[in-house]
Order: structure tokens, then sequence, then C-alpha cells
């Protein structure tokens, strides 16, 4: 196995190897080629000096492939450092390479967002969704007006398209604009859309005070079919949508419910009547009914009512807990325990 200290041993190293095939002009070697450079380029790999020496040169290469390879590179071995030279290609032509290059400026941290905006006026669809998809990735989400207004225009285009829609509405969520009610109501009541897009409308349209939303998010909550039922039960949770409580008690309660676990955490979320005897039950219960895994879920349920009891029935089932083996529900017991003991312990998950 060829080592970084093999380099310049008469030996080719996996960094030109995969330079190489880089730039074979054949795709699919091309496109795993890209994928090891990157994970080259990751934090803790060997190769990231060698390869952090030959990417100046690639990233002004003429094939636009391998050009949006360095920057892509170039932005996770380098951060914020790798903008002087991205900044050089805001003027690339080639569709494909701008896309790159817009990823590689989000990749290189808070300082490259700004050029992130720029895309939001590409020429492209597909790259003004990116950017704005991008853009909403933060925590925040833009705090600017008119990038704001530029990023729900190009999430309601999104809304046109099939492999778009889902994740416009999911953006339009984030962005929490009124504006979006009115395309987020005839999303909901298309006959031929996914499931996953009508629960991801009805979500938007709760989120904007549409009651209707709300009403179907629990109703789904309620049922004891699709996949799409775990993303209405997050977003109940999410959405604080206390009506949901019964349904969210009945489906952690139940050891034979896909989405028990699910349910426990977004039932710590909602509190109301109930919610701390089932997550209890959950949490103690030695019947064999509910694994580790459920327990940790209705142990970070615990931890989000964040009530003394709560705090009392988790350090009750750490103590309980055998010596040998459980442990990541160890870990999740320790860690709910632990923050609760601080003093904003509410205010971040575990």
């Amino acid at each position: 196995m060829t080592t970084a200290d093999d380099a310049g041993h008469g030996t080719p190293s996996p960094v030109d190897e995969a330079l190489a095939a880089l730039v074979s002009g054949r795709k699919s070697p091309r496109a795993d080629a890209r994928s090891r450079l990157l994970t080259m380029a990751e934090e803790g790999s060997v190769w990231r000096e060698a390869l952090d020496g030959r990417l100046n040169d690639l990233a002004a290469s003429k094939d636009a492939f391998a050009r949006g390879t360095a920057w892509l590179a170039l932005a996770s071995l380098r951060g914020e450092k790798a903008l002087p030279i991205l900044e050089k290609h805001l003027d690339e032509t080639e569709a494909d390479a701008r896309l790159d290059l817009l990823h590689a400026f989000a990749w290189s941290g808070p300082q490259g967002l700004p050029f992130v905006v720029r895309f939001l006026k590409d020429s492209v669809f597909e790259i003004r969704f990116a950017a704005a998809a991008r853009l909403l990735e933060e925590d925040e989400g833009p705090s600017e007006a008119n990038v704001r207004d530029a990023c729900f225009e190009v999430l309601r285009e999104g809304l046109l398209f099939d492999d778009t829609r889902y994740e416009a509405l999911t953006g339009l969520h984030r962005l929490g604009d009124a504006r979006a009610l009115p395309p987020a109501r005839d999303i909901f009541g298309r006959f031929f859309i996914s499931e996953f897009e009508r629960v991801a409308a009805a979500g938007l349209l709760a989120k904007l005070g549409d009651a209707s939303g709300a009403a179907f998010l629990t109703d789904k909550a309620s049922q004891r079919r699709g996949m799409e039922r775990g993303l209405a039960i997050e977003l109940l949770g999410e959405l604080g949508i206390r009506e949901a409580v019964p349904a969210l008690r009945r489906a952690a309660s139940s050891a034979k419910d896909p989405f028990r676990g699910a349910a426990a955490r977004n039932l710590g979320l909602l509190a109301g009547e109930g919610a701390l005897e089932t997550l209890a039950a959950i949490l103690q219960s030695a019947d064999g009914t509910a694994d580790d895994e459920v327990k940790a879920d209705a142990a970070e349920g615990l931890f989000l009512l964040g009530t003394p009891e709560a705090e009392q029935v988790l350090r009750q089932a750490l103590k309980a807990l055998p010596a040998e083996g459980h442990s990541e529900l160890r870990s999740e017991l320790e860690k709910s325990v632990r923050m609760l003991a601080e003093p904003d312990g509410k205010a971040v998950s575990p």
C-alpha cells in the first residue's frame, strides 16, 4: 500500500493516480477521481499536504471538470484562504463549473457566503436554485431583505418542477415568508404529487398559520401507513402543534409503530398531558418491547420536556442501567442528565 512517505520514490502516489484519472477524458474514472481527491482533501487525510501543492495549477485548467474539482478541494483544504483563488473565476462561462464554484464558495466558510449570493442571479435555474438552497441551510438564513426576496423568487420557481419541488417547499418553510401561502395551497391541493410533497406543503401551511395544514399533519400522524408519516411527526414537533399530542402518545406507546422513536422525541417537544408518563414508560420498560434505540429517543424526549420530573426519570434510568453494554443508551442518558443540570440546559438538544 502506497503511503505519503512513498511519494517521490518511483511509485505513483494516490494523488498522482487520481489527478491522472481526472484528466483522462473518460467519464466514470473522472467522477471516481473527483471523489477520491475530495476525500484526500478532508481533515485528517495524510494526503492533504501533497494534494494542496498540486491544486493551484489545476484550478486554472482548461478542463471545466478538472478546475471545478480543484476549487472544491481548495475550499475543503484551505477554507476562507481559498477565496482569493476562487474570486478569480467569478467570470466562469461553463455552467457545471459555475455550480462547482458556488459550492466551493459555500465550503469556504461564512466569508464565502456573500459570493454565493451572486449566484442567485445566474442565467441557469439549477445554479440559482442551488444558491438559494445553500443560503437557507444557515441557521438564521439570510438577513438582508433583498437576498431573502431573491431566495423566495427562486424557490417559488422551483415549485414548478418535479425534481426541485420538495426541496423548494422545505426551503420556503425555512424562509417563513407569508407570500408562500398561495403557492403552498395550490401544491397541497394537487392530485398528482408525492405524499412527501403534500406533507411538506402541509407543514408550510401550518407554519404560515393555515389550520388545514396542522389538521392534515395531525391526521397523518394518526395513521399507520406511509413513510411520509415520519416527516409529519417531525413537523408536528417542530411547529409545536399541541393538538397532535394524543396521536404522538399512541404512536410512542405502540411497540409495532415504525415511527415510535420519532413520536417519542417530538412528544417531548410538545409536552402536554400524559407526555411524561408515556416517555417514562418507554424508558423504564423491561419486557423487550422497546430496544435501546427507542429508549434513547424517549430519553431525548424527556430532555426536551425539561421538567424536574423528567430529569428525575432520566437519573433513575441511568442508575438502573446495567454496568455492561448499552453504550449508546448510556451516552444519551448521561448527556441528557448533564445538560439538564447546567443553568441553560434546555437550550440545546443532546
